[in-house]
């Protein structure tokens, strides 16, 4: 008997010695063609000191209309020209402000970059204004992202008509990792750092979120709110912000984010003589991601309801000779397709997937 049950042993472990081995050789091999190409920074000609924007948003057209004064300086040599990222917008105006005096300049654009001609030529020691009246249209702008953000919309009106049930009404922003200048005329590169101000036309039941400080609230006639918005630490264009949403009001009743009505785990063991066995349940219940309860997953895969799972660990343990055990145990027995939660940022963002079935062998001494 023990001859046999010492046989069956080897043959099992060896089996898992197999599985694991062949695992390890399926990994993918370290892509490492990336270091044959050399990635520089930005070029430098102008520098951004100061961005300030008037925004007024079309929920009817998922378009910002806008008013921006971006102020600048030259980064080393003079120059007469300025050069802007402008995705997928429409420009109704481009001036050179002059003591609150707005006057027109010169420039192309075709489509992605602004050309602007200065109204003369600018050293590093002068600061200069200029102002882009504007319409931004993300939804009719077509590109792709980055490996790692794979969407270049940079502005998202989320259910902005409030015609799917159980989803909210929301616009925010994504600009990382050049997707701000869709919703802004900018120099839209992680090497430029400014502070800002953004003055923010809101409906009056939602609430705004932006960098910095909310420094002022006012209430328009329309119907909407002016929040103004000032960051006075430098910082790069793709970390500009805008959220705009419900107020914490109306959650009355709502479930709380990422955390399930229900979590139930149980095991049972058995023993025979030297042999043990462990097996392990968990159960948990479906919860939401977000304070609004969003139940279909949004486009980008960060918020929306995660269905309940169950999953089952199989422990054992038993000698093979004398003072030597071995001992395996198999992490989610049946191979559960599941995820834990939604992630924003890496290795999202998106919905990220818990492992599937994992198995571990060890062998033990006793002395």
């Amino acid at each position: 008997m023990k001859k046999t049950l010492l046989k069956l042993s080897w043959v099992l472990y060896l089996i898992i010695l197999v599985t694991l081995t062949a695992q390890a050789q399926e990994e993918i091999a370290e892509d490492t063609t990336w270091k044959a190409n050399y990635r520089s920074f930005a070029t430098k000609e102008n520098d951004l000191v100061h961005t300030k924007l008037v925004a007024n948003f079309d929920y009817t057209q998922s378009q910002l209309n806008g008013e921006v004064w971006l102020q600048l300086r030259p980064h080393f040599y003079a120059t007469a020209q300025l050069i802007l990222d402008a995705k997928g917008m429409e420009i109704h105006n481009v001036s050179i402000v002059k003591k609150e005096t707005k006057n027109a300049l010169k420039y192309k654009y075709d489509g992605n970059i602004i050309s602007i001609d200065l109204d003369k030529t600018y050293t590093a020691n002068e600061v200069y204004t200029i102002y882009i009246k504007y319409t931004a249209k993300p939804n009719e702008y077509k590109a792709k992202g980055s490996n790692a953000i794979t969407d270049a919309k940079g502005l998202y009106f989320i259910n902005p008509l409030g015609k799917e049930k159980n989803k909210p009404t929301q616009i925010w922003t994504q600009g990382e990792t050049e997707g701000t200048s869709v919703w802004i005329p900018i120099i839209d590169k992680p090497n430029q750092k400014c502070t800002q101000e953004f003055y923010l036309n809101v409906p009056s039941k939602y609430v705004s979120l932006s960098n910095g400080l909310l420094v002022k609230q006012v209430a328009n006639k329309n119907g909407t709110r002016l929040d103004v918005w000032k960051m006075d630490l430098p910082h790069s264009p793709y970390l500009f912000f805008i959220g705009i949403s419900l107020t914490e009001k109306n959650l009355k009743g709502n479930r709380v984010e990422n955390a399930p009505q229900h979590i139930i785990r149980g095991g049972i063991g058995l023993a025979y003589r030297k042999i043990q066995l462990n097996l392990q349940g968990s159960y948990v219940s479906a919860f939401f991601t977000d304070a609004q309860n969003t139940n279909s997953p949004a486009a980008n895969g960060q918020t929306g309801r995660i269905a309940s799972y169950n999953v089952f660990d199989l422990n054992c343990s038993f000698p093979i000779y004398k003072k030597i055990s071995l001992r395996f145990s198999i992490n989610n027995l049946t191979n559960t397709r599941y995820a834990t939660r939604r992630s924003g940022g890496y290795p999202g963002p998106g919905l990220l997937p818990a492992d599937g079935r994992t198995i571990l062998s060890s062998l033990a001494a006793t002395f």
